[in-house]
C-alpha cells in the first residue's frame, strides 16, 4: 500500500484567481467518513472534527470558528439515538452547524445540547456519504462575497477535481478519518494520560480484527498511512 504524507493530503493544487487578503475565506470540500462519526457533547456542545480541503487556493485561509454551511446537505447522513437504543434520521440543515476549526485543514461539525434534549435524543452521529462542499458565510466582516457564479464554480469542476483527487483515494480517506478520530478523543489542552492514549491507540490507530476499525485503516496501522 502506498504512503502518503498528511501535508499533501491538504494542498491539493486547486485555485481559483479571485479575491484577496480582506476577501471571504475559500470554499472548502469535506472528505467523505468511512462511517459514522459521534459527536462528543461538552459544555452544551455536541461536535466532532472532519477533515477538509481548499478549493480556492487564492482566497483567505478562514480563522478559526469562521461560520460555513453546505452547499449539498443531501450528502449527509444524520442519525439521532434515543434512550431506548432506537435511532431517527434528522435533516442536517436542522440540526448541524459548521464552523472552521484549524485553518482549511478541519471543520467542526456541531449541534447544541439543546437541540438533542428537544428532540429526546441521547447521541448525533453524522456521516459524510458523498463529497460535501462548504460555503462561507457571509458575515459583512470581510469583502469580496461569493457571488453565485463563484459558488457553482467551486460546488462544481472544482469540487469534482478534488473528488479526483482526495475523495476517491482510500488511503486519503483512511488516514484523515483515523486522524480526526484521535482529535476528537484526546483532550484539546494538556497532556492526554498515558491510559487514555494507550486506550485511543487500541481503539483508533491499531487495525481491530473483524471491527469497523479495521475496515476504515484498510489492514494498515496509522503509521503505515501518514509519515
Amino acid at each position: 500500500m502506498r504512503k502518503i504524507a498528511f501535508s499533501t493530503i491538504m494542498a491539493v493544487p486547486l485555485a481559483l484567481a479571485a479575491g484577496n487578503a480582506a476577501a471571504d475565506p475559500q470554499m472548502l470540500g469535506v472528505l467523505q467518513t468511512a462511517s459514522a462519526v459521534q459527536l462528543h457533547c461538552v459544555a452544551g456542545e455536541c461536535a466532532a472534527q472532519l477533515t477538509s480541503i481548499c478549493l480556492h487556493e487564492q482566497r483567505p485561509t478562514p480563522t478559526t470558528g469562521y461560520p460555513y454551511t453546505p452547499h449539498n446537505p443531501d450528502a449527509l447522513q444524520v442519525t439521532g439515538t434515543r434512550p431506548d437504543g432506537s435511532e431517527i434520521a434528522l435533516k442536517a440543515g436542522d440540526v448541524l452547524k459548521f464552523a472552521a476549526a484549524r485553518g482549511f485543514s478541519t471543520v467542526k461539525v456541531s449541534a447544541p445540547n439543546t437541540v438533542l434534549a428537544q428532540l429526546g435524543l441521547t447521541s448525533v452521529a453524522v456521516r459524510v456519504a458523498k463529497p460535501l462542499t462548504l460555503v462561507p458565510v457571509e458575515t459583512g466582516i470581510t469583502g469580496a462575497p461569493f457571488t453565485e457564479a463563484d459558488i457553482e464554480l467551486g460546488a462544481g469542476p472544482m469540487r469534482a477535481k478534488a473528488t479526483a483527487i482526495v475523495d476517491q483515494d482510500t488511503d486519503t480517506i483512511h488516514s484523515s478519518a483515523v486522524l480526526a478520530r484521535m482529535i476528537d478523543v484526546l483532550p484539546k489542552w494538556g497532556k492526554a494520560s498515558g491510559d487514555l492514549r494507550t486506550g485511543v491507540r487500541q481503539s483508533v490507530a491499531v487495525p481491530q480484527g473483524g471491527s469497523d476499525d479495521s475496515a476504515l485503516h484498510g489492514g494498515g496501522s496509522l503509521a503505515d498511512k501518514v509519515h
